[in-house]
């Protein structure tokens, strides 16, 4: 038995979906190609998919692909270097997805925007989305978006300056992770301890330890499990 790679998968689904004329399916079905493209840095061919996902979820109603591929082709003009462009349609896409009741998309967009206007030196805008994504992550139990939007906001916290709302943040997330594993969290946790002790042979000790490790949260968006699912 031949075991497929997701991408040869979709391929071959997408030719069905094209041969019975299922727009619909078609639509999804090039999004998460899209996203395939964008993660193996295929930029050009990332942007012709969420393009075209994005015209067929309009011409059939797909409002929830819509969304998607709203926010995918936000993800890819930033990844391509257009920040203030990619920044405003993060925006767009998590406007769209609220007012169409798409609550975890919106919530997922809002960590995106929140993301790039610290890139961009906006901190009360960075700050402001994580707040927006926490909430509507624990309007519908989503204990992953949870985290990930705590950790956004440690960070914010740490980068100003003030290690003790950080550090209750942070022990906001530990908090969680005790009610039971996150497992996608738990390979981010990873990364994070390992980033730790690779800085801590290039940076001077200036804080307690425990404060140290509470300020150091996650970066990018990239750290979160890949996107694309409904």
């Amino acid at each position: 038995m031949t075991t497929l790679a997701p991408n040869d998968s979709f391929e071959r689904s997408l030719g069905a979906f094209e041969a019975a004329g299922a727009e619909r399916g078609v639509g999804h079905l090039l999004l998460r190609l899209g996203y395939s493209a964008l993660f193996r840095g295929d930029i050009a061919r990332a942007r012709h998919l969420a393009n075209t996902s994005l015209a067929i979820a309009r011409n059939v109603g797909d409002r929830r692909t819509e969304a998607l591929a709203l926010g995918l082709a936000g993800e890819v003009i930033y990844t391509a270097g257009d920040g203030d462009r990619g920044l405003a349609l993060a925006k767009q896409a998590a406007a769209f997805a609220g007012e169409s009741g798409y609550t975890w998309q919106e919530a997922r967009m809002l960590r995106r925007v929140s993301d790039w206007a610290l890139d961009r030196g906006d901190v009360d805008e960075a700050s402001n989305a994580a707040r927006e994504a926490l909430r509507h992550a624990r309007d519908t139990h989503d204990r992953i978006a949870v985290v990930f939007a705590l950790v956004r906001l440690a960070q914010r916290a740490a980068g100003s300056g003030d290690r003790e709302t950080a550090g209750r943040l942070w022990g906001a997330i530990e908090a969680e992770e005790r009610r039971a594993p996150i497992a996608a969290w738990q390979s981010v946790r990873t990364r994070l301890f390992l980033a730790r002790a690779r800085n801590a042979h290039t940076r001077p000790r200036t804080r307690e330890r425990g404060c140290r490790i509470r300020s150091r949260t996650v970066r990018r968006p990239n750290t979160e499990p890949r996107a694309g699912d409904r």
